[in-house]
């Protein structure tokens, strides 16, 4: 079992490094390198869809372009995880595109990186490709959101099954809501297929990351369990696309140094966290900081280029505030599934 001290140390990490990347090493900013995170993609016209757990709707394919064209008019590299290194011995303005999870709704970000000429990573968690099911937390929302159930109580909800085994959470989502609670009803809440992750997988813009096999807690497991997620995951990312990932993106973007040890010993080069900081260079080339990597969301549920200009910013108060917020918001959710990890370990 984790010592909770661990998340603590995380907030004093997250504003350490993103101190040190925004401290002025050079004028022109050009030793830093920052990693986006998306999940859901939406078409520009589409409205958000009811009963979605990712309640801003995502990135809208419109407002994904304009990321796209921002970073190449300020002359940003592309690059992915097996390109890191030589990207950015290349050049010092350096961003890498990620999205997390599987949806097949990413499938829309295909024809804009092709347009551009640029690369993306897709972490994938493959149990639900294999299974042609839906991620169980959208389940849960939708089938709550139906019966009226308050926003916040479902959240609190979903919270507290990310604490167990996806198994487990499988057999009472389906006890819950019926056998077929985990059956697409439509294009926006299904995962991609395996032929389709295996298509992507053959696109020279798009690489394949793990990110466990069916998005299982990290943290709070056994040691030999967390380890079964990523090579399960990895074996069957590399049987469906012929290539052994890389890079790993740690699920709901919690982590350890038990966790990042764990990842290297299972051969990933680069770990993705969900800690919002750029990171610098040459200091995240170490090998422990190659293990987690900072990256920063981006959504259509604020005006995107407002969200892009304060990445470009010099460090600021109201940096500092907004850096502090979601750390302390990300540190009390992952305070809430410690003590629901260590709850269900007793036996209780």
């Amino acid at each position: 079992m984790a010592d909770p001290g661990w998340m603590i140390e995380r907030l004093d990490t997250a504003l350490t490094r993103e101190a040190r990347a925004d401290a002025p090493q050079h004028s022109d900013e050009s030793h830093r390198f920052l990693i986006l995170l998306f999940h859901r993609m939406r078409a520009a016209d589409a409205p958000v869809a009811p009963g979605s757990y990712y309640c801003d709707g995502g990135i809208t394919t419109s407002d994904f372009a304009r990321v796209v064209e921002f970073f190449k008019a300020r002359r940003y590299e592309f690059f992915t995880p097996r390109g890191l290194k030589s990207a950015l011995s290349r050049h010092h303005r350096c961003v890498m595109l990620t999205f997390d999870d599987g949806y097949a709704d990413n499938l829309q970000a295909l024809p804009i990186l092709e347009a551009h000429q640029v690369p993306a990573v897709f972490f994938i968690s493959p149990g639900p490709v294999v299974a042609n099911e839906i991620f169980w937390w959208d389940a849960v929302f939708r089938e709550e959101s139906c019966r009226g159930t308050a926003v916040k109580k479902i959240h609190s909800d979903i919270a507290r099954l990310a604490a167990l085994d996806v198994p487990c959470i499988r057999d009472i989502v389906l006890r819950r809501y019926g056998v077929r609670a985990l059956e697409p009803t439509t294009e926006f809440d299904r995962p991609l297929s395996v032929a389709e992750l295996r298509d992507c997988a053959a696109s020279p813009w798009i690489e394949i990351g793990n990110h466990s096999y069916d998005h299982s807690l990290l943290v709070g497991k056994s040691l030999e369990s967390a380890r079964r997620q990523l090579l399960l995951a990895q074996s069957t990312l590399e049987e469906i696309t012929g290539l052994r990932p890389i890079s790993v993106s740690y699920p709901y973007g919690i982590f350890t140094d038990e966790t990042i040890e764990l990842a290297k010993s299972c051969g990933f080069e680069i770990g993705l966290t969900s800690d919002k900081c750029w990171n610098s260079f040459p200091s995240a080339l170490s090998a422990h900081n190659l293990l987690s990597l900072g990256r920063w969301p981006l959504s259509s549920r604020r005006e995107i280029h407002r969200q892009l200009h304060v990445l470009e910013r010099p460090f600021t108060a109201s940096r500092m505030y907004y850096v502090c917020r979601t750390m302390l918001h990300s540190v009390r959710r992952s305070a809430h599934h410690w003590r629901l990890a260590a709850f269900f370990q007793r036996g209780a």
